[in-house]
């Protein structure tokens, strides 16, 4: 049962609530919620309260509501975060920038800490997803659409996989958060004659780096990596 709400803003503090059981895992993917008339009579507000409230938590991406079936937990924390800094970057243009800032400061202290862990089988996924854009790059001439799709995925994979393999779930709450929403920077990257050749090399070096267990060494060519991709992006709003 949820406690009855005492707050001038009733739907916030239904939000607050169903919030915090989906953040300490009270509220699992795929559960099912009450109903509207039953969660407005567990938390002592009106129904208007707590559609006011589920709108929140869907805008979120916290919950599914679904018209004839219910309403559901996604659980994707990462899509959650990343519905709330595009809301931001929308509203605010230096937050793109900003964004760029703590991505340095995050993926250069995710290799050091991947170097430390080496954990789970993620070295192999790092590695398979360097196998991945050579073979995006070797099709680039004769299928490009797809072959550009392939690479930005396998890039996109390469940091994802990077940041699990530091055992910090957070971090891979945020790298994917964040992977997500600079997407469209690595589409504008791959125009730049060079740059995907670059990038994929910076990707060896930072996995050998990663599995040998060296963190400095992880962390400096992850540094490296995230300068060229910055001269790269710059490059590429010159030539728009």
């Amino acid at each position: 049962m949820y406690e009855r709400i005492k707050h001038d803003r009733l739907y916030e503090g239904v939000v607050a609530q169903i919030q915090q059981r989906i953040v300490t895992g009270q509220l699992k993917q795929g559960d099912r919620l009450p109903t509207e008339s039953e969660l407005a009579e567990q938390f002592g507000v009106s129904r208007s309260a707590i559609r006011e409230a589920m709108k929140i938590l869907a805008a979120k991406g916290l919950i599914d509501i679904s018209p004839g079936r219910g309403t559901f937990v996604t659980g994707d924390l990462s899509d959650a975060v990343a519905k709330t800094l595009g809301l931001l970057v929308q509203m605010e243009p230096k937050a793109f920038q900003d964004l760029h800032t703590i991505r340095n400061v995050l993926e250069v202290a995710n290799a050091r800490m991947a170097a430390a862990n080496r954990g789970g089988d993620y070295l192999s996924e790092m590695a398979q997803t360097i196998e991945a854009t050579g073979q995006a790059l070797a099709a680039l001439d004769t299928d490009p659409q797809e072959s550009t799709e392939r690479y930005v995925q396998a890039d996109l994979d390469f940091h994802n996989y990077l940041a699990k393999a530091t055992g910090n779930s957070v971090a891979v709450i945020l790298v994917e958060a964040i992977s997500d929403l600079l997407r469209t920077s690595r589409y504008q990257i791959i125009l730049v004659p060079g740059s995907v050749q670059k990038a994929q090399d910076y990707h060896r070096q930072i996995y050998e780096q990663v599995s040998a267990g060296c963190p400095e060494g992880a962390g400096t060519a992850m540094e490296e990596h995230l300068k060229q991709v910055a001269d790269d992006i710059e490059v590429a709003i010159q030539q728009m």
